[in-house]
């Protein structure tokens, strides 16, 4: 097997902490959270062929944080955020890794954040 460039690391480690914040099939904490949204950031940053999924990733988590830090989230909402967000992003983890076009999973996902948020 290959060596895994910068990216490939960066992509399997962030999929790999957002799988341990929803190791229970709903959202971990909102510091967790936080924490998951700014690695996107910091991504998105370093990252100027990806920057776009990365800070679109971002975005949502950050507003999922704040949207914890500002009430209690009860545990059968953050499943059905889970259960809504989780296959588009799994499978916009699995495009970047294997260099696929994402912009449909992408779209997607916004699709998806925004259904739940902005009702």
């Amino acid at each position: 097997m290959s060596e895994l460039r910068m990216s490939d690391k960066d992509i399997e480690n962030l999929q790999k902490d957002y799988n341990e914040i929803t190791k229970n099939e709903h959202l971990g904490g909102c510091s967790q959270i936080e924490d998951f949204s700014n690695k996107c950031l910091e991504l998105s940053k370093k990252n100027e062929e990806l920057r776009t999924p990365y800070f679109v990733i971002y975005s949502i988590f950050k507003d999922i944080a704040a949207n914890q830090y500002q009430r209690d989230v009860p545990v059968k909402e953050n499943e059905k955020i889970y259960n809504v967000l989780n296959p588009s992003l799994q499978n916009l983890f699995e495009n970047i890794k294997t260099g696929s076009f994402y912009l449909k999973n992408l779209n997607k996902l916004i699709n998806d954040f925004e259904e739940l948020f902005n009702k």
